[in-house]
């Protein structure tokens, strides 16, 4: 029998990395442009995902 711990691991330090911004700006959650409301600029889909951590132990018999 032998165990392995494994452990997966991203996004460590829950950085809020930008993966799109807006054109006039640059910005991912502002934008110049009278035409976006308010409520249009939160573009949760324009970050990356949050921290995420996954750790297990595999038994082999």
């Amino acid at each position: 029998m032998n165990a392995t711990l494994w452990a997966d691991i991203t996004n460590l330090l829950n950085k809020k990395n930008v993966l799109n911004v807006f054109d006039d700006s640059g910005r991912p959650d502002y934008s110049t442009n009278p035409a976006i409301s308010p409520e249009n600029r939160h573009r949760p889909h324009w970050f990356s995902a949050p921290r995420h951590v996954e750790v297990g132990i595999e038994f082999n018999f």
